[in-house]
């Protein structure tokens, strides 16, 4: 498999084997990363966020890189839209 390729269904977890087990799979992880970029401010809003419109652009404009440098209240917030889209990915 090249370095460009996504895993098969069949394939083992793509982790050490001493590695502690997260309970995540990659479809799981996957879909949290798509449902972080699909994020609109109204979902924050309704979990409890109220940011700025500098805190939206800059969420908007790159939500994983907002998502890693906020601090650990802020990413609660996003955690919880993350949370109510999915399921079985876990709590913080």
């Amino acid at each position: 498999m090249s370095a460009h390729e996504l895993p098969s269904e069949g394939m083992p977890p793509m982790r050490p084997a001493d590695a502690p087990t997260t309970g995540m799979t990659f479809r799981q992880f996957r879909n949290g990363l798509c449902i972080l970029r699909s994020i609109d401010r109204s979902e924050l809003t309704d979990v409890g966020f109220d940011m700025t419109h500098d805190q939206w652009y800059s969420f908007r404009d790159d939500p994983y890189e907002y998502l890693l440098r906020c601090d650990d209240e802020r990413a609660k917030w996003i955690w919880a839209v993350i949370g109510k889209r999915s399921t079985g990915i876990g709590t913080l």
